[in-house]
Order: C-alpha cells, then sequence, then structure tokens
C-alpha cells in the first residue's frame, strides 16, 4: 500500500518501511498520515496488490513473502478512507488472467468495499 503525493519522495515506500506489528498498524498507518498531511492538502490511495505476502495472494506478478497479510491490509485501506484528506482510491497489479480462482479479484473487492464505507462515514 502506498501514499501517492505530488511532493518529491513520496512516502510510498517509506509507510511500507513504517509498519511494524510491534506498534500495529492502525498506530503505523495514522501517524504517517499524519506525517503526510504537514505536506500536502489532498491525498488519493493507491493500493498495489504486490505488498500482499504471496502466501494470500499467489498470483500477483511480483513473488513476495514476509510482507503483509490481507487483514493487515484491509485495515490499512479502511483507515486510511477514513482520513479526511483523502479523495479517492485505486488499485494496481489487480489481473484476473492470472488468477483462475479468483483470489485477488475477491481481494480488490474487499479493498474497495472498506475504502468506500470509511470513506463514506467520514462525511
Amino acid at each position: 500500500m502506498g501514499i501517492k503525493c505530488k511532493i518529491p519522495g513520496s512516502i510510498a515506500s517509506q509507510l511500507y518501511d513504517l509498519i511494524s506489528r510491534k506498534e500495529g498498524i492502525s498506530a503505523t498507518v495514522e501517524r504517517a498520515l499524519d506525517d503526510l498531511a504537514k505536506k500536502v492538502d489532498v491525498m488519493y490511495l493507491t493500493v498495489d496488490m504486490d505488498v500482499l505476502d504471496s502466501a494470500y495472494i499467489p498470483k500477483v506478478p511480483a513473488k513476495n513473502t514476509e510482507l503483509i497479510r490481507t487483514d493487515e491490509l484491509f485495515k490499512c485501506v479502511y483507515i486510511t478512507g477514513s482520513y479526511s484528506l483523502v479523495q479517492a482510491v485505486d488499485m494496481v497489479c489487480l489481473d484476473s488472467l492470472r488468477n483462475k480462482s479468483s483470489i485477488t479479484i475477491k481481494t480488490g473487492i474487499h479493498i474497495f468495499s472498506k475504502f468506500s464505507i470509511s470513506f463514506v462515514r467520514k462525511t
């Protein structure tokens, strides 16, 4: 998961580096959003499916291990969607042709649902 912004040195990679299970996903995401809010007026969320451990999404283009679980990503998306400056969401590496069991698409739908629910509740 990354946060796209039109400032030098986007925190997309920093956000992943900050995620600490000891600190907790919620606290980490809230801290990253608060830090970014000091630099921008509007945010949008890009969810890259490659951030998920390949044990949860086996058919994403990048085979990654020891990354985040789907429940952690869903929590990140929900928190980000409820943040006041976040205005939109998109997803990348969501390829139904690579995954015959549709797990990638089902995960993408769940991500979009989590974002939509949190986005609507903030208004």
